[in-house]
């Protein structure tokens, strides 16, 4: 699926709220074209959206800032460009607050020249410039995503061309008048790699992104572990056999979060994925979350507290809404184990996806993305606020798509997952000597690949299988297990 042209993406930062807290879900369409909202942060002051984007403008595009209010209504909005050069706002994360009067923004910028150049942008919270600069390494430049250590401590990633068709990732720190620290580039020959996402804490700086072979439209989610001073100091990649793509997240324990989409086989279908992995690079867990498994199902943003919780938001294809992509939220324990969902449309008859998603001051949920109808050359901007369990109603939601614990003794286990050579199936119920039953294997497109009868316990032996996500079915029973060598 990837990314249209005019994506709706967003960030959120959050200071103590002054205003009730308000749900709603509206779109905007403010150039009546294909505008795109980019990326937003909270107002501390009064908890108000201040939003970027861009726009086109023929020949060029425009980027724009609005204040949106705690209702989800416009309050103003600024456009900033000549309508020549080709501004495009950062397409992940891309704003973010300095101070309590200074917000970046980051992005990339065509001159007159044809040129492609890296471009930041600092603005006071009324929208006035207060500086840009723009950037010019060897190459061409994309910037996508900050994120602020200090006011004089600011990363931005993106990818830069080198030649040849080949990307790397471009990383940078700079202090809040743009002047740089360092600079980086990651990657490897014959690879085409891009930065979307970066985070860090008092030690680690992560990278997230996707590669694949130049020309080559197999790629992988791509995650890289640097010091604080840009120093990469290991990279891992997570997929399946085909398009996969993207991101990670530093976790409040020192852990990384890895969210993506996985597409195993040539059939076009994507599911949502999700795994916690160790700074060492072992993996913790690893978990998919089935939907209707149409088209590409994917974990675009998450958040983790410092419970362990997890929330994550995404996009699935409902096939019966009808045939339209439709947002995620869901909740998972310290584990990975799903909590509860629920699902959205930013309207009746158009295609819904999501960019970032943000806790809100009231311990609710913002969800930003964009929404087009099929066939049609216009986007609209998508902004949602729900409450702490994903309402938009507080009082007032269907416990439609909560998960219930079983009961101890009807869960079916499954170790070690994800598995490499082999896994066990176990059901506690079988342990009491009630009856046989048979195990099920399907794989993710549905085949059956393996049956065998059970007593208390089974190991299958796993190591000629493909990688891959797998549903083991014992009677009523189902569980899902990952192979992955």
């Amino acid at each position: 699926m990837g990314f249209r042209a005019f994506a709706f993406l967003c960030f959120l930062f959050f200071g103590v709220a002054t205003a009730s807290a308000q749900q709603f879900n509206n779109s905007y369409d403010f150039t009546g074209g294909p505008e795109g909202i980019t990326s937003f942060v909270i107002e501390p002051k009064d908890s108000s959206y201040l939003v970027t984007g861009s726009y086109p403008t023929y020949p060029g595009r425009n980027f724009f800032i609005m204040k949106i209010d705690v209702l989800g209504d416009t309050v103003w909005s600024k456009h900033y460009g000549n309508g020549h050069d080709g501004y495009y706002v950062g397409l992940i994360n891309s704003i973010n607050q300095v101070d309590s009067n200074k917000f970046i923004v980051a992005g990339s910028v065509n001159d007159t020249l044809g040129n492609t150049l890296g471009i930041i942008y600092m603005f006071n919270q009324s929208g006035d410039t207060l500086f840009t600069k723009r950037f010019n390494f060897t190459g061409e430049h994309i910037f996508n995503s900050t994120f602020v250590i200090s006011p004089d401590s600011i990363l931005v990633v993106g990818y830069t061309w080198i030649g040849s068709g080949n990307n790397n990732i471009i990383a940078m720190c700079v202090d809040s008048l743009g002047n740089i620290h360092w600079q980086n580039t990651y990657g490897d020959p014959g690879m085409d790699e891009f930065g979307y996402y970066i985070s860090a804490n008092t030690t680690d700086v992560l990278i997230g992104g996707r590669n694949a072979p130049v020309g080559n439209n197999v790629s992988d989610v791509y995650i890289i572990s640097c010091n604080l001073g840009g120093d990469q100091l290991w990279y891992e990649t997570f997929g399946e056999s085909y398009s996969d793509f993207g991101g990670g997240e530093i976790c409040p324990d020192g852990n990384y979060l890895v969210h993506g989409s996985m597409q195993p086989d040539t059939a076009g279908s994507a599911y949502a994925y999700l795994a916690k992995i160790s700074p060492s690079q072992n993996v913790l867990w690893e978990k998919v979350f089935p939907f209707n498994y149409q088209r590409t199902d994917a974990i675009v943003s998450v958040i983790q507290f410092p419970s362990g919780e997890i929330v994550a938001a995404g996009q699935f294809f409902n096939t019966e809404s009808p045939d339209y992509y439709e947002c995620f939220l869901l909740k998972t324990d310290e584990n990975g184990e799903e909590l509860w969902r629920r699902t959205y449309r930013g309207r009746e008859g158009v295609h819904t996806y999501v960019a970032t998603l943000k806790q809100t001051a009231d311990n609710g949920f913002a969800i930003c993305g964009y929404v087009y109808p099929d066939g049609v050359n216009s986007q609209d901007g998508w902004l949602l606020k729900v409450d702490s369990v994903g309402c938009l109603v507080t009082n007032d939601c269907e416990p439609v798509g909560i998960i219930q614990p079983e009961a101890e003794t009807e869960k079916l286990l499954v170790y070690p997952n994800p598995a490499s050579q082999e896994f066990t199936v176990s059901n506690l119920i079988l342990r009491q000597g009630q009856h046989d039953k048979i195990v099920k294997i399907y794989n993710s497109i549905g085949q059956q690949v393996y049956l065998q009868p059970i007593n208390h316990e089974l190991s299958i032996n796993v190591a000629n299988w493909q990688n891959g996500i797998y549903y083991v079915v014992v009677g009523e029973q189902k569980a899902k297990i990952v192979v992955a060598h």
